[in-house]
């Protein structure tokens, strides 16, 4: 958070996703993800009028705001450069991307950075009901509940299809066993009936989940490297999406018990386990090429 002075008030303003409140979290979806359709932002005019409403959400003002501010300016261009040194307070928001056009030609554009590892929604209502999510980086949830959420984000990222983001949001938020309870355990038999009752959710709600989990995926994509690029592999081998369930097949009636034992057992320790395993084999092979190399 940084502080800034408006009307001889100090606010707090956010300097990461991570900060954001569930509101200004929703209206930076609808800002990045629905208004300017992929999130991706290579024209300047564009990305400008992104950062002006992203920065009026950030003050929690309208446009009237501006219409004061620029009233207030003696001359025109005093007050755009004003206005752009505080735009500047939307810059952790984004991150710069060097890629290509359709031509083949350099390009450089802005995405939304992917840093919202605190699950800023930690739950949502649907009529009369609330629903709740992960915790931070995805630290209480099953490998199980991990498997069907990162293929269904596997899936929408290749096809793009509305209903892998609401079957998304079916595994990973569920209702509470009481006013002070935990909530009910995962069911993946129970998904497709929840997936059909999210269909209507607001759609800021449905990419606020996609946000939130890309980022703790990237997280765990660096942190957990050499376990993601095995079932990587496991996967562009089989042609197919099978990568985790082969993992989880092969460390079934190990440490974790059976098949149905490792699925129930928290997705970090599982993570960290095949992490050293994949490490300790590394140093086994580097050792077997060591002594081969001096015979």
């Amino acid at each position: 958070m940084v502080k800034i002075k408006i009307n001889k008030s100090e606010i707090n303003v956010p300097q990461s996703w991570n900060e954001l409140d569930k509101y200004q979290l929703l209206d930076f979806i609808r800002i990045i993800y629905l208004d300017s359709k992929d999130g991706n932002f290579s024209d300047v005019e564009r990305l400008h009028k992104t950062k002006i409403e992203m920065l009026l959400v950030l003050l929690r003002q309208t446009k009237y705001f501006l219409k004061i501010w620029e009233r207030d300016c003696k001359y025109k261009s005093i007050f755009l450069g004003e206005l752009n040194k505080v735009l500047k307070l939307t810059e952790p928001f984004f991150e710069k991307v060097e890629g290509e056009d359709k031509d083949g030609n350099p390009q450089v554009y802005y995405t939304a950075k992917y840093d919202l590892t605190d699950n800023v929604l930690k739950f949502f209502r649907k009529g009369l009901v609330s629903y709740y999510g992960p915790g931070e980086l995805l630290n209480d949830i099953t490998f199980d509940e991990f498997m069907l959420a990162d293929l269904k984000f596997e899936h929408y990222l290749k096809y793009k299809k509305e209903s892998d983001l609401d079957e998304l949001v079916a595994v990973l938020y569920r209702k509470k066993k009481n006013v002070f309870g935990k909530k009910v355990e995962y069911d993946a038999d129970k998904v497709d009936a929840m997936k059909e009752q999210f269909k209507d959710l607001p759609k800021e709600i449905k990419f606020a989940v996609f946000h939130y989990y890309t980022s703790c995926r990237q997280f765990l994509t660096n942190f957990f490297d050499k376990v993601f690029k095995v079932a990587q592999a496991t996967e562009e081998k089989n042609n197919d999406a099978s990568g985790w369930f082969d993992v989880k097949f092969h460390i079934a009636g190990t440490k974790f018990g059976s098949f149905q034992e490792v699925g129930k057992t928290k997705m970090f320790v599982i993570l960290k386990h095949l992490q050293m395993l994949e490490a300790q084999r590394e140093h086994f092979e580097m050792q077997k090429a060591i002594q081969a190399a001096r015979r």
